[in-house]
């Protein structure tokens, strides 16, 4: 385990290891922790920082399984709130929530967006997907209290300790960090399944009018209603106004809640 004071991102920093050192030991697993984090990355190139006591950014390095999906951030983000609500018998995770596809919302009726956000994933591997031996790096983002700078975005920022009585940094990690490197071989021989009752009952979207973006040019964007993802490959279910359903495949594709009610 490496903890740094201050790094870019601790995805870089491993995914930089991994290539200066090459390939890992089938069966080893490193960790990095920082306790502020500059240059964090989220999803589409987004900005995550961290100054210390704020937040909670690891990642870990392992090598990637073979026949690694796109489905693993979502076994990953229900292992992240399975693993949270067994910190605090009191609460049992009852207001945590995942967001499509690898975000982690607190629920909260009263938002426009069904909730606030929490913390974030974003999976990295080394090399391309026919090479052997390739680095998978995951790395987890969690507000362990409010942020005295705020990033600025359409959604609420959440925090830990809102709901949970235990949300200190080592103890988070401890509960997290051993779930995320399960997930990770429970993942490989069984996919999503073994998460889809946890998702059906955390699910933020579901049943709700959301609208897509892509980043990639004229890509065009959906709106309709979310259906729930998709077992077998995580794929986002969405219910156009005409009656026509889509599969959106997470990439480069960002989701919000639509303003208004159908």
């Amino acid at each position: 385990m490496t903890v740094l004071p201050t790094v870019d991102s601790t995805n870089t920093h491993l995914l930089q290891r991994a290539r200066d050192a090459g390939p890992m030991p089938r069966w080893s697993i490193q960790l990095c922790m920082a306790e502020r984090q500059t240059a964090g990355r989220g999803r589409q190139g987004r900005a995550w920082q961290a100054e210390p006591g704020d937040s909670l950014t690891f990642s870990l390095a392992m090598v990637a399984p073979e026949g690694l999906q796109a489905s693993l951030s979502l076994a990953v983000g229900a292992a992240v709130v399975e693993a949270l609500a067994l910190l605090d018998a009191r609460h049992q995770g009852r207001a945590l929530r995942l967001k499509w596809p690898n975000d982690l919302w607190l629920a909260d009726d009263a938002q426009t967006q069904g909730g606030r956000k929490l913390g974030g994933i974003l999976i990295e591997t080394t090399g391309a997907a026919h090479e052997a031996a390739r680095t998978l790096v995951i790395g987890v983002g969690l507000n362990l209290r409010p942020m005295a700078q705020a990033p600025r975005a359409s959604y609420g920022v959440a925090a830990l300790n809102e709901v949970l009585s235990v949300s200190d940094a080592t103890t988070v990690l401890r509960a997290v960090a051993p779930a995320v490197a399960v997930a990770v071989c429970r993942h490989a021989r069984a996919g999503l399944a073994p998460w889809m009752s946890l998702w059906r009952a955390q699910d933020l979207l579901a049943g709700r009018r959301v609208v897509t973006a892509s980043s990639q040019p004229g890509a065009a964007a959906l709106e309709g209603v979310a259906m729930g993802v998709r077992s077998h490959d995580g794929a986002l279910l969405l219910r156009a106004d005409d009656g026509t359903e889509h599969a959106v495949q997470s990439g480069e594709v960002s989701v919000r809640v639509a303003q208004t009610s159908p």
